[in-house]
């Protein structure tokens, strides 16, 4: 599997998980789950407002929900 590579300051390549979302997933405010599969977004009227997983486990977000399973799990998932 080919990881898409991003410049950083000093002119080193680091992968796009190790440039953006080790340096982001230090906050309080986010929380970055890998490994886990998502079955479906679940919504309050028209609002995002979790993710069911595949155990049928209910993850619910306080702000709002940002989908990323690569190119073509994406779609599929919304």
């Amino acid at each position: 599997m080919l990881n898409k590579l991003s410049s950083a300051s000093g002119g080193r390549c680091r992968s796009s998980a190790v440039a953006f979302l080790r340096e982001a997933g230090g906050g309080a405010n986010l929380t970055i789950s890998t490994g886990v599969r998502v079955t479906k977004v679940t919504f309050e009227g028209q609002r995002a407002c979790g993710v069911q997983l595949e155990d049928d486990s209910l993850v619910k977000a306080r702000r709002e929900v940002i989908p990323t399973a690569a190119a073509l799990a994406t779609p599929k998932l919304l």
